[in-house]
């Protein structure tokens, strides 16, 4: 399974400065704005700061967040290993 940091910042924030507004109005520490403009370049979110942003998101929409749209599944990762 991939990820794409890209498309759940593109739809949830739209803008690297607008990831860096919102943690800090939610009081936490956020990263300098040439550092998220990265993740986007990199389609890539630290550790550190995913789940400070799905909670952010998951707060502002009221209701859990599902990652499954930002996820690719490649063939046959659902089959179980024996």
């Amino acid at each position: 399974m991939t990820f794409s940091a890209k498309r759940f910042l593109v739809k949830n924030f739209q803008t690297s400065q607008n990831v860096v507004t919102r943690l800090q109005a939610y009081g936490m520490p956020a990263p300098r704005l040439a550092a998220v403009d990265k993740w986007f370049q990199r389609n890539s979110i630290p550790s550190d700061y995913l789940p400070s942003l799905l909670a952010i998101v998951e707060i502002e929409r009221g209701r859990p967040v599902s990652i499954i749209e930002f996820s690719n599944f490649e063939a046959g990762e659902n089959e179980q290993q024996s």
